[in-house]
């Protein structure tokens, strides 16, 4: 017989966290569901710590999410769960033990497509963690949205995670996966303008690890702001008054190289920073902490801006095979089916959700990167079993390659590669042929027009 919920969470290197999220899942007082784990190639020992609640508890699965993608990990989470009702949670949640319990009393009395309640900051024991959770709670910090700063119960336009009725989303697509981070939101839009009901529920609340430091939370909010701006392009109506208005921070500030409106710059900026002076000096927390939380909302405040200009220039692409900020150091993409990298096979245990993006295609993955001028990962072993590579055909001449690495390396000529031992730059569409000049140097490569 089929649960009635279905608990899901995208997961990726969550090991500081999850133990505690799932022992509370598990001593829920509702215990008709399963969870749903959607890993996105965790490497910091979270598998093993998911390996070992699938082996005690046969409510909890684990499904690979190969694209990494936050989205698309709740998509393959949608596509595997069988319950009526879809509880999402994070891998750093932490919830009441009646949680479940009253979002499904909460889905059957209201008769709401969605409900859910406030996100709750539980800091790490520090100055900075602390003011960093007093900013992501208070108005002058986070915004005035419903679900941070608390309201009546009631109709809303989105809430925290959230409980949802299976079919609603099936029958929307599910999430976006191109719009970033803010999945959530643009999901829960969808919903209310299909004449669903989005509910909040003042009383109910999700536990949340904030970011520790500054530069994880500038990093978190810059992928926010430029988030929110793919979500105003898909639809200009959900962008709202609150939203508007940190969107100008960078602009007014950039003004200040302009003689003509420098005094308006800088006392738009000013204003700006003594607004969130005052909010943070009227909060009950010592000196330090209010401190830290002012500096704390000063980066999410511009930091979102700038990545909210970030992304009306640079839209996320349609299809999206990493989500990664660009103040972070890009990731190889992924190795061709059987040639993961070491330590990244996936246990027994673990479900594979089909992706010809991530293991088969991989000549799309090449061609993608090359028209966004990126770099392309490769492991020199790769090409360390062949003599030498004829461009114009493609053969590779091998003493040592099998025929089925041939033909991988006749599907990957088309664009011309300088390979080092660690990394690869695409530079071109002809290759002269190619040679190692010796075990683990580097390969030269002449180019043709």
């Amino acid at each position: 017989m089929s649960p009635r919920v279905s608990v899901v969470l995208p997961i990726y290197n969550e090991a500081a966290d999850i133990e505690s999220s799932l022992e509370r899942l598990a001593t829920q007082t509702f215990d008709d569901f399963e969870v749903i784990l959607a890993d996105g190639g965790s490497s910091d020992g979270t598998l093993t710590l998911l390996a070992n609640w699938v082996e005690k508890d046969n409510r909890f699965r684990v499904v690979d999410n190969p694209r990494k993608l936050q989205s698309a990990g709740l998509n393959t989470a949608l596509e595997a769960c069988q319950g009526e009702y879809l509880v999402r949670l994070d891998g750093h949640s932490f919830v009441e033990p009646d949680y479940v319990q009253r979002c499904v009393e909460l889905l059957d009395t209201t008769g709401a497509a969605v409900v859910g309640g406030r996100m709750i900051a539980q800091p790490v024991d520090s100055t900075v963690g602390r003011g960093i959770a007093l900013a992501n709670q208070s108005s002058w910090g986070a915004g005035p949205a419903r679900f941070h700063a608390g309201a009546a119960s009631g109709p809303a336009e989105t809430v925290y995670l959230g409980a949802f009725r299976t079919e609603v989303v099936r029958s929307l697509g599910g999430w976006a996966e191109d719009v970033g981070v803010n999945e959530d939101y643009e999901l829960n839009h969808r919903i209310g303008a299909a004449g669903h009901t989005v509910w909040l529920e003042t009383d109910l609340g999700v536990g949340y690890r904030p970011r520790s430091g500054f530069k994880k939370l500038a990093i978190q909010y810059f992928r926010y702001g430029r988030s929110k701006a793919a979500v105003m392009k898909r639809h200009p109506d959900s962008i709202k008054p609150r939203q508007v208005v940190p969107s100008f921070l960078v602009p007014v500030g950039a003004a200040v190289m302009l003689p003509a409106l420098r005094m308006l710059s800088l006392l738009g900026v000013g204003s700006h920073f003594g607004l969130v002076a005052v909010g943070a000096a009227r909060s009950d927390a010592s000196l330090e902490v209010r401190g830290a939380g002012a500096l704390a909302a000063l980066i999410m405040h511009w930091c979102w801006s700038a990545g909210f200009w970030y992304g009306l220039v640079r839209p996320f692409p349609r299809v999206q095979l990493n989500d990664r900020c660009p103040l972070r150091r890009r990731e190889p993409l992924s190795a061709p089916h059987g040639k993961r990298g070491e330590g990244s096979a996936r246990p027994a245990w673990a479900v594979r959700a089909s992706d010809p993006l991530a293991d088969g295609d991989y000549r799309s993955q090449i061609d993608r990167r090359r028209r966004r001028r990126q770099p392309l990962a490769r492991d020199h072993r790769w090409w360390g079993a062949f003599d030498s590579v004829d461009a114009n055909t493609g053969q590779a001449n091998s003493s040592t390659g099998t025929r089925a690495e041939e033909a991988a390396i006749h599907r990957r000529l088309p664009v011309a590669i300088h390979a080092t031992p660690r990394r690869s730059t695409i530079t071109g569409h002809g290759v002269a042929p190619r040679r190692w000049a010796g075990d683990g140097q580097h390969m030269a490569a002449s180019h043709r027009p």
